[in-house]
């Protein structure tokens, strides 16, 4: 008895170990990709306009009401309701530079996905860890230094707390505590409310079983519960800057605004795209294998694997949102190795303890090579900017605006947040919002293609200077005409002067 309670112990200790040497394993994987990832010159306009935003508030103390910054919009109502991210961005790239960003942005990557870990293996997915690892490695299309990949982070933290926290009143803190910082982070913080909710409909459906689908009705009193956790986080997503207003505001841009005509990130995805392929192929898999184990899915897992996924089909921002939630519903529940394959490597079994040994020395190694990623991280925010968003260009049109500050500046969509934090008041910014409220979009993309009115437009608004994308249409249209001088020009930019003006 004494040797087989000797033997236990002994075991339980090296599953602990292998347990923990694992975990840190895993971490360091996820460590060291997403400091390499967040490491390169990012390259989304939307960095340096919200840091400039972030910087308004941090000077003012308080959340701007009105446009400012462009002449098209300039007093018109606005309010950034991202204002809790951009605010937080500032401060970390003010005080801790670059460095400070990454290393931000790693942790709210990394934490997203070792939660994610923790949520499918308390769904008892087996190979937990290469699942999130895969789901990390396909996010990074959507992890970008901006209030998204915040928002990925709070839908995992979402599934953590609804499934792991079993105290009703416990989850209901903890929920709401979490929507109060999302409300103020980003937009999407409705799909936590919608997510509890979903809960509690999902009750009143009668029990399910099938070849493919299986569900279980709750008792009433699961209902009861999911509707008053839906009140509370809906009354405390209230508290926000914008109040009410902030959902009239979700709606809109949703669903009437034709938001998607202008953004690409708002347009429909396509097969060929890398993403859409792959995201399709991760979930054909996933169900080939659930087929093979004759695994059914679970009714309120999949309803809403389906709508997200249908989601990003119509618009490829979803795109983390799916990959969490199809990989969540999806991913087998139980090991699958085929037989021949299986029998062919059976022989090759390594001990445990060599395992373990890997393990560690991937550890160790990964760590001083992330010591040594986030020390090579040197400069400001915009310092690590990609040329793309910061190009020359914008030095140039700063020159002309220092010597003619009363010259109105026409600019392309992308570098209209870089221009303003350089001071120049500009035509159009990353508030998309705005100029589609106001009709300017439409009027952008009308000037943009050099359709019949661009010349009208630039000679009624009185604009003199013009940066765009030396591929664009309009870049052909101001060649030809005689009243403008090309001032710059590179492979990705060109600026345009007025002749004769202020001279």
């Amino acid at each position: 008895m004494a040797v087989i309670t000797v033997l236990t112990s002994r075991s339980r200790n090296v599953s602990l170990k292998t347990s923990w040497v694992s975990q840190a394993a895993f971490l360091a994987v996820l460590a060291f990709f997403f400091i390499e990832f967040y490491s390169t010159p990012f390259s989304t306009g939307d960095t340096m306009w919200s840091n400039w935003v972030g910087q308004w508030i941090a000077l003012h103390k308080s959340v701007p009401m009105h446009v400012y910054g462009t002449w098209t919009a300039v007093g018109q109502r606005w309010m950034p309701q991202e204002w809790g991210f951009e605010l937080l961005l500032y401060t970390v790239s003010h005080y801790l530079g670059y460095r400070g960003v990454v290393a931000m942005m790693t942790l709210v990557s990394l934490l997203t996905w070792s939660i994610f870990h923790d949520v499918l293996r308390y769904s008892n997915v087996p190979y937990a860890r290469v699942w999130a690892i895969i789901a990390g490695i396909l996010s990074t299309p959507w992890d970008q230094i901006r209030a998204e990949t915040f928002s990925y982070l709070f839908m995992v933290v979402t599934l953590w707390i609804v499934f792991r926290i079993k105290k009703w009143l416990l989850r209901i803190v903890a929920l709401s505590l979490l929507q109060i910082v999302w409300v103020n982070m980003h937009g999407s913080f409705m799909l936590e409310w919608l997510f509890t909710l979903s809960i509690g409909l999902i009750t009143l459906i009668p029990s399910v079983k099938t070849h493919w689908i299986q569900h279980e009705r709750s008792v009433r009193q699961d209902f009861f519960r999911s509707l008053v956790t839906t009140g509370v986080l809906f009354s405390v997503s209230l508290i926000n800057p914008q109040g009410f207003s902030i959902y009239r505001f979700a709606l809109w841009l949703s669903a009437k605004s034709g938001v998607q005509n202008y953004i690409m990130e708002w347009q429909p995805a396509t097969i060929t795209e890398w993403i859409t392929t792959s995201l399709s192929l991760i979930i054909a898999v996933m169900l080939v294998i659930r087929i093979q184990n004759k695994e059914r899915l679970k009714l309120f897992q999949t309803i809403w694997a389906v709508i997200v996924f249908l989601m990003f089909l119509k618009s490829v921002r979803f795109g983390s949102y799916a990959l969490i939630l199809t990989v969540w519903a999806f991913a087998p529940r139980t090991k699958y190795i085929p037989k021949s394959l299986y029998a062919r490597f059976k022989r090759f079994r390594f001990p445990r303890e060599l395992y373990t040994a890997l393990r560690l020395g991937l550890f160790i190694g990964l760590s001083l090579l992330i010591v040594e990623g986030i020390s090579s991280v040197h400069g400001s925010l915009y310092a690590n900017a990609n040329a793309s968003v910061e190009p020359h260009a914008v030095v140039v049109v700063k020159q002309i605006e220092q010597k003619h500050p009363t010259w109105r500046v026409w600019n392309d969509y992308n570098i209209g947040g870089t221009l303003e934090t350089m001071g120049v008041p500009v035509s159009i910014d990353g508030r998309t919002e705005i100029y589609l409220k106001n009709g300017y979009m439409e009027k952008f993309s009308t000037i943009l293609d050099a359709k019949k009115g661009a010349e009208k437009y630039l000679n009624q608004e009185h604009v003199n200077v013009v940066c765009i994308q030396s591929k664009e249409a309009l870049n052909e249209l101001l060649s030809d005409l005689p009243d403008w001088k090309l001032v710059y020009s590179d492979q990705g930019y060109v600026v345009f002067e007025r002749v004769g003006v202020g001279q």
